[in-house]
This record gives structure tokens, C-alpha cells and sequence, in this order.
């Protein structure tokens, strides 16, 4: 896990260990803490914990902050193209936000970048400064 503080004045909640999450203009933000993504317990508990954020919260774009994450595997890869179906049935987009130029070039190489849209950080991603507000603890 990054070794930092979480922003606990964004009135957000720890999903798990490894994630934030934050209501902001237009969707709900989720932050990676973790840099190593490779680990399918991390991966299937963070996956699960933002499937259950988005049966909460239907039809509302996700952005995942993936600011701290170094390495990603193939597992990953595939629950973020899973992720993304279930946010578009619901008329929502998944955003992918701060991603390092080794991630960029996973999606990209893997051409996903039309199912995965990636931006330099969580203010692009949402086309303007967020403004969060409380979030609920998923059900």
C-alpha cells in the first residue's frame, strides 16, 4: 500500500485497504492506494468493492485515480474491461485518471483505449475541478 494519509476531508470512505472513495461532480471517484496490482487477492477485493459501488450508485461515471499504481497484471486488466461493461449498462462511463506512461502503454497496446478512456488526472477526467461531496458506505 502507498504510504500516505487519506484525504479525509473529501468526506469519502475506505472501501478497502487499497481504496478510496469520494462523491465529485458528475460521479464517484475511487482512489487506488496500492502500487502493485498483481496480487489476485488486492485485485479480486478492490474489483469487488468498486462492482458494489457502482450496483450502488447506477448510471453515474466512475473515475479510478490510478495515481499510485506501478504494476497492473492481466487479471486486473480483465476487471477493469468487465468494470467498465457494467458501468456502461447503466449509462455510465469508467474513467481512468493518472495513470503512468507503463499502464498508458499496457491499454494502449492491448487497444482498449476506447473501452478504458484515460486522462492525466481526476480534474481532466472530469472536464473541470472536483467538487466532492459525502459519499455512503456501499451496502
Amino acid at each position: 500500500m502507498v504510504n500516505r494519509k487519506v484525504n479525509t476531508s473529501m468526506d469519502g470512505v475506505l472501501l478497502t485497504d487499497e481504496l478510496y472513495a469520494y462523491r465529485c461532480r458528475g460521479g464517484v471517484c475511487v482512489e487506488l492506494l496500492e502500487a502493485n496490482m498483481m496480487a489476485q487477492a488486492i485485485v479480486d477485493r478492490c474489483s469487488k468493492a468498486v462492482e458494489d459501488l457502482v450496483d450502488q450508485h447506477k448510471a453515474t461515471d466512475i473515475v479510478l485515480d490510478l495515481q499510485h499504481v506501478q504494476w497492473m497484471c492481466s487479471l486486473m486488466l480483465g476487471k477493469l474491461v468487465a468494470l467498465a461493461k457494467q458501468v456502461r449498462s447503466n449509462d455510465g462511463r469508467l474513467l481512468l485518471a493518472g495513470l503512468s506512461s507503463q499502464l498508458e502503454g499496457v491499454i494502449k497496446g492491448a487497444g482498449l483505449t476506447e473501452m478504458l478512456p484515460m486522462f492525466a488526472d481526476v480534474n481532466a477526467a472530469l472536464g473541470g475541478a472536483a467538487a466532492p461531496v459525502a459519499l455512503d458506505r456501499p451496502r
